[in-house]
């Protein structure tokens, strides 16, 4: 019973920090973007 609560509990988790490194990844691109935009 509890390995499954724990189980479901990483679940939610795991996406959550996938979301935060994809959030990161978009960011880098966009300031990457940006400094083109800046630089032409």
């Amino acid at each position: 019973m509890k390995f499954d609560k724990y189980k479901n509990g990483t679940q939610k988790v795991v996406p959550f920090f996938l979301l935060v490194d994809d959030i990161k990844n978009d960011w880098r691109s966009l300031s990457i973007l940006y400094s083109h935009v800046l630089k032409s």
